[in-house]
């Protein structure tokens, strides 16, 4: 039946997916397993399933990946997705001028232009500050979680959810603005439920979410990188902390329960100088793979040839 021959190639797809979140050896083993036991493939996708889970629970039973998830991967994820809610707050009202309130005569007008030059550019370089500085968090836990690295993904996402769509109160705004209206001054933008609701989750997706579980999936272990690669994806992973940490919405709460005096609230932001390193190694490492996949194309088209050739 074609729809049964739909659902076997569906779950074989599914299975062959699962196994490669397995290590090496243990994917193998696991292959040879099922190939004795004969079963279908929704069965093994089950088995398969049940074993991630069973990997990916066991090293919560002991206190590292607590001490991450506390210290590292929670902070991580509140403030990447606090600046990504405040880049989805700004970015919505450049685009809310530009695309809602364009006319034939704006068209015609060099002012109008340069002005969607300008916020484009601030649009895109912001936002590609966040995808590199993503990317490096998502690879920094993954190398640290190990073993427990997708259910650290897991919760780290689920926390940069909550935070994109709750929030955090904001003790500084009801001083400085006398109003607990988060949309105010800009009601007319996000009156309109597009900028409100869908907006803050398609930039998420697009400088967050993406790059996160790219960081995620391309981790290798640190003894596949050359010891000067380790060093500087550290540092620059450490100054994309800082630069998260030493972000404005941040400084001005802080301000307001009077932890840093005023001066602190001029101090230029870092994040952008701190994306500098991910990019240089998010571009390292696309090159690297780009080059051994073509390695291994190159490697099969050969072994296919010579075992087509007739012998001689």
């Amino acid at each position: 039946m074609p729809f049964v021959s739909g659902i076997d190639t569906a779950m074989s797809r599914l299975l062959s997916g699962l196994l490669k979140a397995l290590d090496s050896d243990e994917r193998e083993a696991v292959s040879g397993d099922l190939l004795e036991a004969r079963e279908s493939p929704s069965a093994s996708a089950l088995q398969v399933l049940g074993l991630i889970l069973k990997r990916q629970l066991d090293p919560w039973a002991g206190w590292r990946p607590w001490l991450l998830l506390i210290t590292v991967a929670l902070p991580l994820a509140v403030a990447l997705s606090q600046a990504t809610r405040e880049f989805a707050g700004w970015s919505a009202i450049y685009s809310w001028m530009l695309i809602n309130n364009t006319d034939a005569a704006l068209l015609r007008s060099a002012g109008f232009w340069s002005g969607v030059r300008e916020n484009s550019w601030k649009i895109g370089e912001f936002a590609l500050v966040l995808f590199c500085c993503s990317w490096a968090c998502g690879r920094l836990i993954a190398q640290l979680s190990r073993k427990a690295h997708m259910s650290m993904a897991f919760l780290f996402v689920l926390t940069s959810l909550f935070v994109l769509i709750a929030g955090i109160p904001s003790h500084a705004r009801a001083i400085l603005v006398h109003s607990n209206d988060r949309y105010f001054p800009n009601g007319a933008v996000f009156a309109n439920a597009f900028y409100r609701d869908w907006f803050p989750l398609i930039v998420y997706a697009i400088t967050v979410l993406v790059p996160l579980l790219l960081g995620f999936a391309h981790a290798e272990p640190a003894v596949r990188r050359p010891k000067a690669l380790r060093v500087f994806f550290y540092c620059s992973t450490a100054l994309v902390a800082v630069g998260l940490v030493e972000q404005p919405w941040l400084l001005m709460e802080m301000w307001s329960w009077q932890m840093i005096p005023v001066r602190f609230l001029t101090l230029p932001s870092l994040l952008p100088v701190a994306s500098i390193g991910p990019a240089c190694l998010l571009v390292i490492d696309v090159g690297r793979r780009s080059i051994r996949l073509r390695s291994n194309r190159s490697t099969r088209w050969t072994d296919t040839n010579w075992s087509q050739s007739p012998e001689r």
